[in-house]
């Protein structure tokens, strides 16, 4: 079963991706903070994907991507963000090799997330 992190300080938000995600058979684990999000990044190493709200005050989504870039982590990351604050982070986001128009915008269309989650996993191969 595939596991994914669920990262969104917007806890009705991890409520729903966790429900959700659970019903269509993935494993999820939920971080309502960038900083929650680090550690257990670093304490689990079976992690599949990653759902990255990047507008979170504090340790930003673009914070958490930073430390992924710079510990070389390759899980593979589905950014959501409100509409609001994207247009001050493309460069950044375009700077850590992600590309603006695959990010997600809220409100969420779960299907269209679930379509995205399988293509990122290829979920035509074997689940670890």
């Amino acid at each position: 079963m595939y596991k994914i992190l669920a990262i969104d300080d917007e806890s009705a938000i991890t409520s729903i991706l966790d429900k959700f995600l659970n019903k269509s058979g993935y494993q999820v684990i939920v971080a309502n903070s960038g900083e929650q999000a680090i550690k257990i990044i670093f304490e689990q190493d079976d992690i599949n994907l990653i759902i990255l709200d990047i507008k979170m005050p504090g340790f930003s989504g673009v914070d958490v991507l930073n430390v992924l870039k710079k510990n070389n982590n390759k899980i593979p990351v589905i950014i959501l963000s409100g509409s609001i604050g994207i247009q001050e982070n493309v460069e950044l986001l375009n700077d850590l090799g992600y590309d603006e128009h695959k990010v997600l915008y809220k409100p969420i269309d779960l299907n269209e997330l679930l379509i995205r989650i399988k293509h990122v996993l290829k979920e035509d191969q074997t689940p670890p």
